[in-house]
């Protein structure tokens, strides 16, 4: 096994020949294989450097593209920090999705941080079931996110419109994600974020979008920070306990009740009486779902971490159901 030492001087080496490519492999293997290893900002090599050339890089061709640069069409969706737009950009014709973050809204160190990890993040993925990242830019007044733009309709827009679905409904939709949930844990990525909003039926294939939570996480480590969407977020994060990768696989479970019920498990007509719901794993599975379905709810929302099935015991269940 290399030493740390090692590998820290590799990625100096890297740094000094621009080699960019390998910096990425050397990320990954920090991440992954040395989760001790310091940030590149620790050694010395600055957030601006990382964000120009390892996560887009010479690869990217956006690096220094303006706003001008795009033909801006009609709006896909919003968030807190902006919105995201069909746009084509000009020198080639291609057509993508841009989201611009207004920085006035990047008003604290902890949403900073949320930005750049996202970035970075989403940046350094590649997977079928993944919204592609292609690059990102600013100006004075925005950040510029260049993703993959993934033709059809969000998964709350199909639920919004059938009520609820049926078992091969869910069957259909979820693998996708899992499978993408099953990449993102073997790159030390927790997504924090899982709801069907996240979830982009496209055209061709089904894919998690919206980074915008997503942190790394090493191996044994705990998170306490509270992030993710009220209705699905994990007991331990609202009695603030620590969470790990099981937070992701808790979403996962009240997305399924969600789906096969059309509403998610622990509604109630205030925030309090969800959260209380929550911790108490107050909910009933009506009578008339899916048995399958039903059984993997109840392995899921279950209130100790340790206790709730990996993501592959998962799959397995969707695939046979």
């Amino acid at each position: 096994m290399k030493s740390i030492k090692y590998l820290k001087k590799r990625i100096f080496e890297a740094y000094e020949q621009k080699d960019w490519s390998l910096i990425r492999e050397l990320i990954n293997i920090d991440e992954i294989k040395y989760p001790t290893i310091p940030d590149f900002e620790t050694l010395g090599i600055s957030l601006t450097s990382l964000n120009k050339n390892v996560n887009i890089g010479p690869k990217n061709p956006y690096l220094s593209a303006k706003k001008s640069d795009f033909d801006i069409g009609e709006k896909l969706g919003s968030g807190s920090l902006g919105k995201i737009y069909l746009v084509k950009y000009k020198p080639t014709q291609e057509v993508m999705a841009m989201k611009i973050m207004d920085k006035r809204k990047i008003n604290t160190e902890e949403i900073k941080k949320l930005v750049e990890n996202e970035i970075k993040i989403h940046s350094q993925i590649k997977n079928p079931n993944i919204v592609e990242f292609y690059g990102h830019f600013e100006d004075e007044l925005n950040i510029y996110l260049l993703l993959e733009y993934c033709p059809g309709v969000d998964l709350y827009s199909i639920e919004k419109k059938l009520g609820k679905l049926s078992a091969t409904e869910i069957k259909k939709y979820l693998i996708p994600v899992v499978e993408a949930l099953i990449y993102l844990k073997s790159k030390n990525i927790i997504h924090r974020d899982i709801k069907p909003e996240n979830i982009l039926v496209c055209s061709n294939n089904i894919k998690l979008a919206d980074f915008g939570a997503a942190t790394y996480l090493k191996p044994g480590e705990k998170l306490y920070d509270p992030r993710g969407t009220p209705d699905y977020i994990s007991p331990e994060i609202v009695t603030g306990n620590g969470y790990d990768y099981s937070t992701d696989i808790w979403s996962l479970g009240a997305l399924i009740y969600d789906l096969a019920v059309g509403n998610p498990p622990f509604d109630d007509i205030t925030r309090k009486l969800t959260y209380r719901k929550i911790v108490n794993i107050d909910y009933t599975i009506p009578g008339w779902v899916n048995p399958k379905i039903s059984d993997l709810i109840k392995d899921i929302l279950v209130k100790d971490p340790v206790k709730r099935p990996s993501l592959e015991f998962i799959l397995n269940k969707l695939k046979n159901i």
